[in-house]
């Protein structure tokens, strides 16, 4: 991927801090998807480097938070925000320590004693076209190309900030180029049924409510028979064919119980299978958001790191 000059050079900065550093990392980050998988990529990117490191996820980060971090944080330890941190740097430029800055929102100022990589700082639509976890993922495969491995959690993140409705745009759009073109995932334009098969959408997901069949074992049963299906063929299985068939299908049933135009457009999505995590990035960002929501941010951390027990 190609970076505007003044990306490259601060992704560069930031890369040479990581790589240079002898001591442990206090990693800080939001609880939601994007700040979970954030997280995940750069903790895995400082195992490559043999940094032990902490991590703590945290809901929001006030002042009084940022002050008892800074007490409690060594002076050699060096500090990672992801997710946060542009908001408060007039705080953290007064940190004795080294701090690095890694999120999409936008920024009080860029700083004059942090390393801040920012999408606003450099052109780039923090509400859109980046996020936290994609942004993370610019350093880690800076730092090392081989951490292109972790594009899945990116986009996971990504699609967890709803940056993917209505597609794609910008730096987030190039990631998910590469990542197919490295066959790290696979994008499918298809109907936003969950689940991991058209029986299971029909009979446990009430969205989108199919009047008659969503939740009704017989009649959904006669519909999958009708599109010539077995109940437990996946998604993952279906030819574009089939795919295409059950798209227009679904989108003509919406239409006769009276959906609107713009609710039959946002039905047909594109979706993104991970292959390492043989689930779509949607459903992964669906766990994440569930632990976070439950307040279990260690499973959803654990989740990200790739423990699947």
């Amino acid at each position: 991927m190609s970076f505007s000059a003044g990306l490259s050079r601060r992704l560069e900065e930031a890369s040479e801090v990581l790589k240079g550093h002898e001591g442990r990392a206090r990693l800080i980050s939001h609880y939601d998807p994007d700040g979970i998988t954030a997280a995940a990529i750069m903790a895995k990117t400082l195992l490559g480097l043999g940094i032990h490191f902490h991590i703590t996820l945290v809901k929001k980060l006030d002042d009084r938070k940022l002050e008892k971090l800074g007490k409690s944080t060594m002076k050699e330890d060096l500090l990672i925000m992801t997710d946060m941190g542009s908001g408060k740097v007039s705080m953290l430029d007064e940190l004795p320590n080294k701090v690095l800055v890694i999120d999409h929102h936008q920024p009080e100022k860029e700083g004059e004693n942090i390393i801040h990589v920012n999408p606003h700082l450099f052109g780039i639509d923090g509400a859109r076209e980046a996020s936290a976890s994609s942004f993370s993922l610019a350093l880690a495969t800076t730092v090392n190309p081989d951490n292109w491995k972790l594009a899945p959690l990116a986009i996971a993140g990504a699609v967890g900030d709803r940056q993917d409705l209505g597609g794609f745009r910008g730096y987030n759009e190039d990631l998910v180029t590469v990542a197919n073109q490295k066959d790290i995932i696979k994008s499918e334009r298809m109907p936003l049924l969950k689940g991991e098969s058209p029986y299971e959408s029909l009979i446990h997901y009430p969205e989108p409510y199919f009047t008659g069949i969503t939740g009704r074992k017989r009649e959904a049963s006669r519909l999958i028979k009708w599109l010539d299906l077995e109940k437990d063929c996946k998604y993952t299985e279906l030819t574009d064919e089939q795919r295409h068939f059950l798209t227009s299908i679904c989108t003509l049933r919406l239409l006769r119980q009276g959906a609107t135009a713009e609710a039959v457009g946002e039905f047909v999505t594109t979706r993104y299978w991970l292959y390492d995590w043989d689930m779509y990035a949607d459903d992964l960002s669906a766990l994440l958001n569930a632990c976070a929501r439950q307040g279990d941010h260690g499973l959803g951390l654990a989740l990200a790191l790739g423990d699947k027990a």
